[in-house]
């Protein structure tokens, strides 16, 4: 005779307990004999077990021969481990107490479906300093749940002991501090749900923190001074146009964790960029208020630091309203055969707020002798000087100079006396209607010739000559050959003039050293027009009152030094067009960055160029040739904004060529 035991284990459909955390499982177990036709009577011994535990004996079962018996059919509840798994193990044994069969044995192990045991978050994006709303969706009503945070370096609780439900979360605003280069990062909730006390489920959510827009670093000082080369007017402490620079330094305040970056100063029409620096020459005089804006490592721009107004006063070099030096009497009366010399000489200078003052002087030579030491002059007023041989010819400088020691100077040759001929001593020289003075023929009437005049006026002797030599139509070299003009203010009459490169003065707004060139001026009575040619590039400007005060300088080709602002000779809608190089900084990996144009009243037109690291070469955007650099810009509210959609970061070197008009 030979038995078997089947042992079948299956769970029960929706016996789950979440918060019990059981489940119910169905057991069957029966017997199956064969051979022989004995009947057992009753006394089987036998045991069924569920995890170890014994929940059934099998004994005093009666099991007929060939047939099949069931032992036992039930439902019992299995406890899933703190994790939700379960397996469940099932073990039988029966023994029919006969010679003819032995103890037969089955097993069954069957695994349950995993009770969730961790409850879920819903997660918003967080705004640091901000009260923000979560959600704990609970596994069971029972559970309690701790929530905390990592963000950077710092970390924290959220809640503790919470049920379930609505959680508001307002993060300090000090964990600014862990975002100091972006207004957004990456941080990481833990949310930890308990039954009685124990942790049964743990789970994790990152979520995208956000500094709030109110976060700006804040400029607390703005300080500055004047810049002057001048000695002069280091001293004063003044701002001069054409003359003063601005030195900037501003105090500023970071925000939780930032750093300040950049910053652009703005004052009387000229732009620096950073938090402290030194402007350009100032180019215009007037009253002015400095303003500067800075940036932190998170992009993020203060608010407008405004100081109060400063005063930028208006220069030029003096200048000579009337003038003359001739031969006289005693007491002035002109006389051409006199040995006194009455001279004159009327000037101003630029008062600039007071502090400047005037130096009118007065020396004289022997014609192609050493100069005399000056004499003072009272502004506007003859004076009476004796001592000028009538066979002599003399050269007198009328000059004014003023405090910063700008000199605006004028030369009279004052010729011999008058005389028909005279031979010169020893038969080297003759000279018609003067004093020869010099071997060979010494000229001091006109030459004509076919009734055609040959004009030989006096050779200018120094910078700024009211008369340079002069030919058909007015026009003429301007100077000595071999000599140069060093200030373009002093050539106020028609010819052409070569400038003197290194020792040469700038006008007002022309910066720096602009090298050699040659400068024509057309003059008609007082109105005069200046053009100052260089190699690379062209300067037109004009006065309406003789010199005195100029109209700002217009460029034909700007050298587009970056930050400088140079008014072209263009113009747009009748206004002049200005024209300046902005550096906009290295293009941005896959994002969008800004640059401030300043301010303008209306953007013509706009160019923007790259520097290629691998051709090495500028490229126009938003293309480069065949290979698209796979950008776009635009304007809004005076800013340019670049968006890449790659990491062009390698394009470090990037310009903008603005041209605009100005209210």
């Amino acid at each position: 005779m030979a038995a078997e035991l089947t042992l079948t284990v299956t769970p029960v459909s929706g016996s789950t307990d979440v918060s019990a955390n059981t489940s119910r499982v169905r057991i069957e177990l029966s017997v199956t004999t064969t051979d022989g036709t004995w009947s057992h009577d009753g006394t089987t011994e036998g045991y069924l077990r569920l995890d170890g535990a014994q929940i059934a004996d099998l004994n005093g079962k009666w099991v007929d021969i060939n047939t099949t018996t069931a032992l036992y059919s039930g439902e019992h509840t299995a406890v899933h481990a703190q994790d939700g798994t379960k397996t469940v193990t099932v073990e039988a044994g029966l023994d029919m107490n006969t010679d003819y069969v032995d103890w037969v044995y089955a097993t069954q192990l069957l695994e349950l479906p995993a009770i969730s045991r961790s409850s879920s978050l819903s997660v918003p994006a967080i705004t640091l300093g901000a009260d923000n709303p979560l959600t704990i969706q609970a596994a069971s009503p029972v559970f309690t749940h701790t929530l905390t945070y990592t963000l950077g370096s710092a970390s924290g609780t959220v809640c503790s002991g919470a049920s379930g439900g609505a959680v508001v979360w307002t993060p300090d605003i000090s964990l600014c501090a862990q975002l100091p280069h972006s207004a957004s990062g990456t941080g990481t909730l833990t949310l930890c749900t308990y039954h009685d006390g124990s942790e049964i489920g743990r789970s994790s959510y990152d979520f995208t923190a956000y500094v709030p827009a109110e976060v700006v670093p804040v400029v607390t000082e703005l300080t500055l001074r004047p810049v002057n080369d001048n000695a002069v007017l280091s001293e004063w402490e003044i701002y001069v146009r054409g003359k003063s620079r601005i030195a900037y330094s501003a105090q500023t305040q970071e925000a939780y964790g930032s750093d300040v970056v950049g910053g652009t100063f703005s004052c009387a029409n000229l732009t620096a960029d950073g938090i402290s620096g030194t402007t350009p020459v100032l180019p215009a005089a007037g009253t002015f208020t400095p303003q500067i804006q800075a940036v932190d490592s998170r992009g993020r721009h203060t608010a407008v630091k405004y100081v109060p107004d400063i005063t930028v006063y208006d220069y030029h070099v003096p200048v000579i309203s009337a003038s003359y030096a001739r031969r006289c009497d005693s007491d002035g009366t002109p006389n051409g055969s006199g040995i006194y010399i009455a001279v004159y000489c009327a000037a101003a200078c630029a008062a600039v707020g007071g502090h400047n003052a005037l130096r009118v002087q007065v020396r004289n030579r022997p014609s192609g002798m050493d100069w005399s030491d000056y004499e003072l002059l009272e502004n506007g007023v003859e004076r009476v000087i004796y001592g000028f041989s009538a066979a002599t010819s003399f050269e007198v400088e009328l000059s004014a100079t003023d405090a910063l020691g700008e000199c605006r100077s004028v030369v009279y040759t004052i010729p011999t006396e008058e005389i028909t001929f005279m031979l010169r001593d020893g038969g080297s020289g003759a000279a018609f209607g003067k004093y020869p003075e010099r071997n060979g023929l010494d000229m001091g009437w006109e030459l004509h010739m076919n009734g055609k005049g040959l004009h030989g006026l006096p050779m200018p002797a120094e910078d700024g000559d009211a008369v340079p030599w002069s030919c058909v139509g007015g026009y003429g070299l301007g100077a000595q050959n071999g000599r140069y003009c060093t200030n373009p203010d002093n050539a106020l009459e028609n010819g052409w003039y070569a400038l003197a490169g290194a020792a040469c003065t700038t006008p007002p707004g022309v910066p720096g050293e602009i090298g050699y060139g040659h400068l024509m001026v057309e003059r008609r009575e007082a109105s005069i027009f200046q053009t100052m040619k260089y190699l690379d590039w062209v300067i037109t400007r004009r006065s309406e009152d003789g010199g005195a005060t100029w109209t700002e300088p217009e460029w034909d080709k700007a050298p587009l030094h970056e930050g400088v602002e140079y008014r072209t000779t263009q113009r747009y809608l009748g206004k002049p067009v200005y024209v300046q190089l902005k550096a906009f900084g290295a293009l941005p990996n896959n994002a969008t960055q800004g640059l401030a144009l300043g301010a303008m009243e209306h953007l013509v037109d706009f160019t923007v160029i790259a520097h290629d690291p691998v051709g090495d070469v500028f490229v126009r955007l938003p293309d480069n040739g065949n290979n698209p650099l796979n950008v776009t810009m635009w304007l809004r509210g005076g800013t340019l904004y670049i968006n890449t959609n790659a990491d062009l970061s390698a394009y470090t070197q990037v310009y903008v060529t603005c041209r605009y008009t100005k209210e």
